[in-house]
């Protein structure tokens, strides 16, 4: 109400003024069209350095980070254990080189003789075996299942932590940006106490004002040289959150510059389409990914008392007396399991994991949903509190001009001015954490819809395995589903 009331007083003077000097003009200027002309966030903080972009970040946590890079060791190590598997229906080879020595031994008549060596027979030989299993019962084809769908699991989790990771450098830049653009509204607070200390100042040396309005000032002005060095702290403060989530030097990027972040405008899915999206978020897939795996286990283990069958064929070549000599040997075995008491107990065990892969599927879809619409809720919260704060913002900085004025006019008290003063700084402020709560939103659904993920793509593609790490989860879980 009394920032109304000095805007109404204040044009009415405004008015006055222009019609007694002959202007033609409405004595009554529209409020609107002033409010237009002001902008209400701050200039950009100046820095000499080069543009580092919210992208470029990405890149460097990508490649740089040790938990990104721990987590895509565990990728490969799946990927090795599933080529370890595939080795079961390989063949084996092995050779081996011999050289046999028997010493003749005889005793002569003489009693003080024990023995005496006659000769020397040597036999050299060597023999190359090569050995497969022909058949199992299907035991081998369910552990390359269990294989492949470990390694997908693992691919998923690797997509998840970088999720999680890119949400970490997202909120890290954003906090960069707008502890950057507080620093300015700081620093135009303290241009504008420090002219408003000025003109006290001139008004007491002509006599027009008391000491108090100096005093005052000069209050402000301490209070507001302490509020930016407390900024300038939370900047410091940012740009190591910044670093530490690309696992760089601070002093690498400190005096870079940054994205007008804040101004960006992001087209969000609809929440009906972020719904959709979770069926295909990795922290959901990788726990039907552990599903299938453990299930495969369970079939493996079943199949495992089934007969086998395999063949091992060996060439065996030797040489005794000088007389070489080569053999053929073929062997074939059939193993029929009667009886293990831990195959039992061990299916059990996976059928339990496959339950508690279930129930935690659900449990992260329930959690992604709530995710989901608490990110929408915040950031039509913070549309609305944004758009209320920049009218907000423009409207405090008309009202500290006119009071500028009138205080300069000798017309109001230096108590009216420090009230402009701080509304234009608490509007400032108010816009600035609004904007940044709106990207921060935004950020938050693009991790819960798995939408970050995306930035893995390229990274596969420049570290591409021949094994299936991308084949669609979904069609392994369509044709599980219509097994009898």
């Amino acid at each position: 109400m009394r920032i109304v009331t000095s805007l109404f007083v204040s044009l009415l003077l405004w008015g006055a003024a222009q019609a007694e000097e002959g202007y033609s003009v409405d004595p009554v200027p529209q409020v609107e069209e002033l409010i237009k002309s002001y902008k209400p966030l701050p200039p950009r903080l100046e820095k000499q350095g080069p543009l580092l972009t919210l992208s470029d970040c990405l890149n460097r946590a990508r490649e740089n980070h040790p938990s990104v890079a721990a987590s895509w060791a565990r990728v490969l190590q799946s990927q090795a254990s599933l080529q370890q598997i595939w080795a079961l229906y390989y063949p084996t080879a092995t050779l081996t080189l011999q050289e046999d020595v028997d010493q003749n031994l005889a005793s002569p008549n003489s009693v003080k003789t024990l023995s005496l060596l006659l000769g020397v027979e040597q036999t050299a030989n060597a023999t190359l075996a090569v050995s497969q299993t022909l058949f199992d019962g299907g035991e081998r084809r369910e552990k390359v299942e269990a294989a492949r769908q470990n390694l997908r699991s693992a691919y998923l989790t690797f997509e998840n932590d970088w999720i999680t990771q890119a949400q970490s450098v997202q909120s890290a830049y954003l906090n960069v940006v707008e502890q950057e653009t507080m620093v300015v509204v700081k620093l135009l607070d303290l241009d504008r106490v420090k002219a408003n200390r000025d003109s006290a100042q001139r008004f007491l040396e002509a006599g027009t004002k008391s000491l108090v309005d100096v005093t005052q000032a000069e209050i402000q002005v301490a209070q507001a040289e302490a509020s930016l060095a407390n900024q300038r702290n939370l900047v410091k403060s940012a740009w190591i959150q910044l670093a530490q989530s690309m696992a760089c030097a601070v002093d690498d990027i400190k005096d870079c510059k940054t994205e007008e972040l804040l101004k960006f405008q992001v087209q969000l899915p609809t929440l009906n389409e972020a719904m959709a999206e979770l069926e295909t978020h990795p922290q959901y897939l990788l726990y039907k990914a552990g599903e299938l795996a453990n299930e495969a286990s369970a079939r493996a283990e079943r199949k495992s008392m089934r007969p086998s069958f395999g063949v091992n064929t060996s060439l065996k070549a030797y040489d005794k007396y000088g007389v070489e000599a080569n053999t053929w040997e073929v062997l074939f075995t059939l193993t029929i399991p009667l009886y293990d008491p831990t195959v039992g107990p061990q299916i059990d065990l996976y059928k339990a994991k496959v339950l508690e892969a279930q129930e935690n599927a659900k449990n992260t879809r329930l959690q992604l949903i709530q995710e989901v619409e608490s990110a929408f809720a915040s950031s039509v919260g913070a549309q609305e509190r944004a758009e209320a704060s920049f009218k907000q913002a423009k409207t405090a900085l008309l009202n500290y001009d006119l009071a500028l004025k009138r205080y300069r006019a000798g017309i109001a008290d230096y108590t009216e001015l420090l009230n402009a003063l701080s509304f234009v700084s608490t509007a400032q402020s108010s816009y600035i954490t609004a904007l940044a709560d709106e990207r921060t939103a935004e950020i938050n659904l693009l991790k819960a819809t798995g939408a970050a993920a995306r930035f893995t793509k390229e990274y596969f593609a420049r570290k591409a395995t021949e094994y299936d790490l991308i084949r669609d989860l979904q069609e392994d879980l369509k044709s599980q589903s219509q097994e009898p």
